[in-house]
């Protein structure tokens, strides 16, 4: 959890194959990379909206201004796992400091926040998560958590 905003995580372990989930933005705010942010930089990716630029990078992910409205799309290919990641997002724009250990938090729950920055949707039909539980309903989305 986090003491400025909302985060949203891949959770645990590895990201799975072929990954597809849309972050909605409910309000504006900035992102920002939490702990460990490893992913295939030639085939898994965010785009912002309509945007076709692949984001790869805590850089291009960091301080990156986000409007209320917007989706936030994650995708990962059906090679190669790695890490994962968490983001999250505040009011007010991160210090520009080495990134801090993430949050834990459950795999495929989904926690009802008020001032949540984010909301996540599947993309896709609903794959198994990671653990092999699923999440509990389709807007849950794919192996992914919200929480405040």
């Amino acid at each position: 959890t986090t003491t400025s905003g909302t985060c949203f995580t891949d959770g645990p372990g590895a990201h799975g194959n072929n990954e597809r989930c849309t972050i909605n933005v409910l309000r504006n705010g900035f992102l920002s990379v939490v702990g460990p942010f490893v992913i295939e930089t030639c085939c898994d990716y965010f785009t912002v909206g309509t945007s076709t630029t692949r984001l790869t990078t805590p850089a291009q992910l960091n301080n990156r201004a986000v409007v209320a409205g917007t989706p936030l799309n994650w995708r990962s290919d059906g090679s190669v796992t790695n890490a994962g990641f968490t983001i999250c997002a505040s009011s007010t724009m991160a210090p520009t400091l080495a990134p801090t250990a993430a949050p834990t938090m459950p795999l495929c729950s989904a926690a009802a926040v008020s001032s949540a920055f984010f909301s996540v949707s599947a993309a896709v039909p609903v794959q198994t998560c990671q653990n092999g539980a699923g999440p509990t309903t389709a807007a849950e989305g794919t192996c992914f958590t919200t929480t405040s």
